[in-house]
Formats: structure tokens, C-alpha cells, sequence
């Protein structure tokens, strides 16, 4: 990332209407550390995914509440669609967290100084879309989340810092998953502080 006085660095989240977008919008606001904007993927709150429709059985979304009541704009967007979005907000940083599909150069460069993802695991161990339920499967539990820059790959950027999570040994995916979010936008603030 350049150089620039933190307070002054804008960014624009993208994500999904999940648990884990959720609780990194919650850390961020609980810290005063608030977006530009948001981006959620998809058309709507019930949107097709690889041809599957999704339709949102949850009685409402706090932390989208709360985006509302911090005056932060929220889209829905599909990565073609994004660009406009991008221009419209000039963020200085793209942060994804759990954005479910590869962002193209001529996304990433949109960003001022980086593109950003906040990643459930270790890397370089358990890339890809599941890294929680992938891990779980295996007799790994050194649980953990990464923050690292994005390219034209899959969880192949430089990584920028990592943070260990320490889970009860019967920890569940939902539990699991709830601490890498809030530990990775604890690392995304971190990062914010050292430029």
C-alpha cells in the first residue's frame, strides 16, 4: 500500500449478505472505521448463484441496519457491473470479504492504493471459496485468517499480515468463521494505522 496519513484512506467493502461480511461490517464500525460504501454480490436479497436460487430466510440483518443508520450506501452488484460503482466512489483500498467470484485486473486497479481480501485461513494452506469447511475436514485445527492483497489468482497475493485463532477444540464452522471475520478486519484497521 502507499503512503498516506489513515485517516484520510477511504475504502469500499465488498461482500456478501453472510455472516462473515457481517461480522467484518460490525468490527469496522465498532472500531470507527467506516466504508464509503458497500457492495453485496448479486441483484437482490433473493438472487441466483451458479443457478441456484438464494432467498434469505433471516428475520433482517442488523449489521445492514446499522449500515443505514451510518449513512454508509449500500449496492448489490455483480462483478460486471462493479466498475461504475468503483468510479463513482474513487476508494483509495477495495477490501472483499467473501466476495464469491474473481474481481479482474481492471477491477483491482480501480483501487487508488490497493485491493485488499480478507481470507478465512493461514494461506497459503485451505485457499478457495470454503476454506472453514476444507479445513475442518482435514486434522488441521490451527485455525486462522490472512490479509493479503489481491491479483489476477485465487488467494495468491502478497500476504500483508495473518492472525492465529485460538477455538475450543469442539469450535463449530458458524463460531469459527465469526472470530476470522472479526480478526481480519482487526487486521485490515491495523494495516490502516501503519501507513
Amino acid at each position: 500500500m502507499g503512503h498516506r496519513d489513515s485517516s484520510s484512506i477511504s475504502f469500499l467493502l465488498l461482500g456478501m449478505d453472510g455472516d462473515f461480511t457481517g461480522q467484518v461490517i460490525d468490527t469496522l464500525l465498532n472500531h470507527g472505521c467506516k466504508p464509503v460504501a458497500v457492495v453485496l454480490y448479486g441483484e437482490s436479497f433473493n438472487d441466483t448463484i451458479g443457478g441456484v436460487k438464494i432467498e434469505l430466510q433471516r428475520p433482517g440483518l442488523t449489521w445492514l441496519d446499522r449500515l443505514a443508520s451510518e449513512q454508509v450506501t449500500t449496492y448489490f452488484s455483480t462483478t460486471k457491473t462493479l466498475i461504475p460503482l468503483l468510479e463513482k466512489h474513487k476508494p483509495d483500498i477495495l477490501l472483499t470479504a467473501c466476495w464469491p467470484r474473481l474481481l479482474p485486473n481492471k477491477v483491482l486497479q480501480c483501487a487508488q492504493l490497493a485491493s485488499l481480501n480478507i481470507h478465512p485461513s493461514l494461506l497459503p494452506k485451505f485457499p478457495g471459496a470454503n476454506p472453514l469447511r476444507d479445513q475442518l475436514s482435514t486434522d488441521d485445527k490451527q485455525f486462522g485468517v490472512t490479509l493479503h492483497q489481491m491479483n489476477e489468482h485465487y488467494d495468491e497475493g502478497e500476504i500483508l499480515s495473518q492472525s492465529k485463532i485460538s477455538s475450543a477444540s469442539n469450535a463449530d464452522l458458524k463460531h469459527i468463521e465469526q472470530q476470522c471475520a472479526s480478526s481480519g478486519a482487526s487486521l485490515f484497521i491495523e494495516a490502516l494505522k501503519d501507513k
